[in-house]
């Protein structure tokens, strides 16, 4: 018996439930796929935040001073979900942007896109470059999976993929402004402040603070969190992040209906930068007053987590119409005007 915390959904069970489902009109489902990663469908689209579905970083660091043992069992792998429309990943840490998971995902979906921080566009390159490189195996007919290969531009279109001009209509970059698109990898660069649609999703990209507002030479913020606008539901994501001055002004004084917010916390002792914790979340929450507030980035790694009960004691806080709600791994949450 494995001593893992196992999903309330997994394998073809969990993809065949995201695949079938039809959320109403007003609504959307959202499962939570571990550490930071969400799955988000609407009527119209997939979307997936963050996911680290893989053991890379287990792997990586089996040996050293810092293992990665892992708490939670994967609820399926990156290769194995298909028909989504984006991956959105917050910042370059392999829990977030995970080599491991986001080029089988995008082997496995043809037209999805990866939208990265416009500072990591080289990186999310050479990744999928490089996992193309180690891949073998004829792609398949289009509308299938592309299991292990990841086909590019080019690929795509010699295989008689109809994949239009982009595989989504984002507009160009303008004078370092906007997003910045490279079709030939099916990557897209966001800054802090940009926006970009993907079927039906409106995403706006927010600094985060992982533990300090960086930026690369070039001014492009390092960490991001996403705010999600769709079926008229706002949703706000903050990656890897600490609460800071001008983050709730960034956020925008227009109403949100679910804030997913990291309450692991910091400790230096960890090795790794820190994040919110369970009461610097729901302080947070005070302020923004989101309809519901979603606790992530805990139970995955033995050396960086804390009991979800901590952030239960601190929601109790909360005020009179914010809620706290508390996933569990594979856990389908309908989110509506009516919940």
């Amino acid at each position: 018996m494995s001593d893992l915390i196992q999903p309330i959904a997994s394998g073809r069970i969990l993809l065949d439930e995201i695949a079938n489902d039809s959320p109403r009109p007003g609504s959307i489902s959202v499962w939570w796929l571990g550490q930071s990663g969400y799955a988000i469908k609407s009527r119209h689209g997939l979307i997936v935040i963050d996911p680290y579905l893989s053991e890379h970083l287990t792997n990586k660091y089996a040996d050293t001073d810092k293992p990665h043992v892992r708490m939670t069992a994967a609820p399926f792998r990156g290769g194995e979900l298909t028909g989504f429309d984006a991956i959105l990943a917050s910042h370059k840490h392999s829990d977030h942007l995970d080599p491991g998971t986001v080029p089988a995902m995008l082997g496995a979906s043809v037209g999805a896109l990866l939208v990265v921080p416009k500072a990591l566009i080289s990186h999310a390159r050479e990744m999928i470059s490089s996992f193309r490189e180690i891949s073998s195996g004829p792609l398949p007919p289009c509308g299938g999976g592309l299991g292990w290969a990841v086909p590019n531009r080019q690929q795509l279109l010699s295989s008689g993929c109809d994949v239009g001009a982009t595989p989504h209509p984002i507009p160009p970059s303008q004078g370092g402004r906007g997003p910045e698109v490279d079709s030939s990898e099916r990557v897209v660069g966001i800054d802090a402040g940009e926006t970009i649609e993907i079927a039906g999703f409106r995403i706006r990209a927010v600094a985060s603070a992982h533990e300090g507002l960086d930026r690369n030479d070039y001014g492009h913020h390092l960490y991001l969190g996403f705010v999600v606008e769709v079926e008229g539901l706002r949703l706000y994501h903050s990656g890897d992040s600490l609460t800071y001055d001008g983050l709730v002004e960034a956020l925008g004084s227009e109403s949100f209906d679910v804030m997913f917010v990291p309450i692991n916390g910091r400790d230096p002792r960890r090795g790794v930068a820190g994040n919110m914790s369970s009461a610097e979340a729901v302080d947070l929450a005070a302020v923004v007053r989101p309809r519901f507030v979603v606790p992530h980035h805990y139970d995955m790694f033995t050396f960086n987590t804390v009991p979800v009960e901590t952030f239960e004691a601190e929601a109790r806080r909360l005020p009179v119409g914010v809620g706290p709600k508390v996933l569990r791994c594979g856990e389908r949450w309908e989110v509506g005007p009516w919940a």
